[in-house]
């Protein structure tokens, strides 16, 4: 275990400098979602909320709530704490896994974000400040990263990541009305965009993040810990 914290350390003291955009840096997120697309089609979640206070009733029941958004049922939903130094009780944390379909499509809007900002963001126990992760992928001429709507329903800012692929969304979600949350490509024409950016690209911060699912508590919660810490810079 020391090793490990001592590894992340040193990573963590590499990467503090690194600042990302205004918006991105001024989301603190209450829980990271990692999104990976299986080899077999099925999307792979795994979810740290970095709240020990936050009840594991409450983050099943936002689970179940994304799969009425997405009409279909997640499968095989563990949610566990976790606690790192178990003699301290020192980074205790929620986690979940679980399998879907439709976060990651072949049609637009290929990065299914919207279920996932309803189901989590709105409704009881809301987790409004959410850092969306999607490993492997790579961004795309339709891919945005920042989207600032005039109505303020959110504030959304990502980075992509070279090494290993991924984006990575910071969100607020500012509105507790589920169907106003609307993004680009999903009638984006329907009110007025003060921004809706193509993304851009960050530094690799994969060893950070811990793109992919599976050994991530750690990672995230370390990940997190690093966001609070960076100087927002311009791009």
């Amino acid at each position: 275990m020391k090793r490990i914290l001592l590894s992340v350390v040193a990573l963590l003291a590499a990467c503090i400098s690194l600042g990302q955009g205004e918006v991105y840096d001024s989301i603190r997120p209450e829980a990271n979602i990692v999104i990976k697309r299986h080899s077999m089609g099925a999307d792979l979640v795994e979810i740290t909320v970095l709240s020990k206070e936050y009840p594991a009733e409450s983050l099943r029941a936002k689970i179940a709530s994304l799969g009425k958004y997405l009409s279909v049922e997640p499968r095989g939903v563990a949610v566990n704490s976790v606690v790192l130094d178990p003699t301290s009780k020192v980074g205790a944390f929620l986690k979940a896994s679980f399998a879907v379909d439709g976060l990651i499509r072949s049609t637009e809007p290929r990065l299914n974000l919207r279920p996932i900002l309803q189901a989590f963001g709105t409704g009881s126990d809301p987790l409004k400040k959410l850092s969306v992760q999607f490993a492997g992928v790579v961004e795309s001429r339709d891919t945005f990263s920042r989207f600032l709507p005039d109505d303020g329903t959110v504030r959304i800012e990502a980075i992509a990541t070279r090494t290993p692929p991924g984006i990575d969304y910071h969100v607020d979600v500012v509105t507790d009305d589920p169907e106003k949350i609307i993004l680009p490509g999903l009638r984006a024409d329907s009110h007025k965009v003060r921004e809706a950016t193509k993304i851009s690209s960050g530094p690799p911060l994969g060893a950070i993040v811990g793109f992919g699912v599976g050994g991530l508590g750690l990672g995230l919660l370390v990940y997190s810990l690093a966001l609070r810490k960076r100087v927002p810079t311009g791009r």
